[in-house]
């Protein structure tokens, strides 16, 4: 049985479809939450299809149970990724057993829209965190983060 392919973002949202090997590399610099990161890094890894990024649909629940946080932060991590067009979801699961599906993607507007570190794996010198929502971890400034080490 041949796959049907999936559909491409529409074009106003400036979003390019990208295969997990494009994508990651990406990922690795963008700054978020470590529940949203290890939610995005098992989604590209394990559930997008390698020749298209598509497909991702596990279902909350068993996102949450690889990636070792709450179902809420899952829903979360999908939110702050679709936020910034690091994933596009082209089907609202809309029941029970009905997953959204998503394609990993990349906006036109990157730059703008997603905090990356510095070329350097650095922080950029202005970012500053606010309250981590998703843990609850305090607030610190970049430069400070892990300086007890």
């Amino acid at each position: 049985m041949t796959r049907k392919p999936p559909p491409d973002p529409p074009e106003d949202l400036g979003l390019t479809p990208l295969k997990p090997n494009e994508w990651l590399p990406i990922w690795d610099k963008v700054i978020a939450t470590t529940p949203t990161k290890v939610v995005g890094y098992a989604a590209a890894t394990r559930f997008a299809g390698w020749e298209d990024g598509a497909e991702i649909r596990p279902g909350n629940v068993i996102l949450s149970k690889i990636c070792g946080c709450s179902t809420k932060s899952v829903e979360r991590a999908f939110t702050w990724m679709r936020e910034r067009g690091l994933v596009w979801r082209y089907h609202k699961g809309v029941r029970q057993g009905d997953a959204d599906v998503y394609r990993l993607t990349i906006p036109e507007d990157a730059f703008s829209r997603i905090p990356f570190l510095t070329p350097a794996w650095e922080y950029p010198p202005e970012t500053v965190f606010g309250a981590d929502t998703q843990s609850g971890a305090d607030t610190q400034s970049a430069p400070n983060r892990g300086a007890d080490r």
